[in-house]
């Protein structure tokens, strides 16, 4: 069973709810960006992922992999920004490792809460060059 959990807003901010790093897990949520993806890709929109992880988590070698590997292949032009609720060091860590192997990494922002991710998403406006990025606001 899958501890990922997926709630959209009313504002179209998607909130991933990662409960553990099993591989189900993992393939759900690979699964489900994909899906997002072409959603996104096809209307033309702007795709905001609000990433909420158990404090307990551990990213493992399987996660970090996968990720990279899903993020990587984002759909050319897709417009998207993802901001990251860091929870512990360990997925501190794990994000700048994933982060530090991606072909681009300036739509994705590590935030300390969900207010914080919130508002970070609500300002970027993906027809401008001028988005708040992670070097930006630190």
């Amino acid at each position: 069973m899958s501890g990922l959990h997926v709630e959209r807003t009313a504002d179209d901010i998607y909130v991933m709810y990662v409960g553990d790093a099993s591989r189900a897990t993992v393939n759900d949520w690979a699964d489900q960006l994909k899906a997002l993806y072409a959603m996104y890709q096809s209307t033309g929109g702007h795709l905001r992922l609000l990433y909420q992880f158990e404090r307990s988590i551990l990213p493992t070698p399987y996660l970090l992999k996968r990720a990279i590997g899903v993020i990587n292949n984002k759909p050319v032009g897709l417009n998207v920004s993802a901001a990251i609720i860091v929870p512990n060091s360990n997925i501190y860590m794990g994000m700048h490792y994933i982060m530090s192997r991606l072909y681009k990494s300036d739509h994705m922002h590590l935030i300390d809460n969900y207010e914080e991710g919130i508002d970070w998403l609500q300002k970027r406006d993906p027809d401008t060059k001028q988005n708040p990025t992670k070097e930006q606001n630190k």
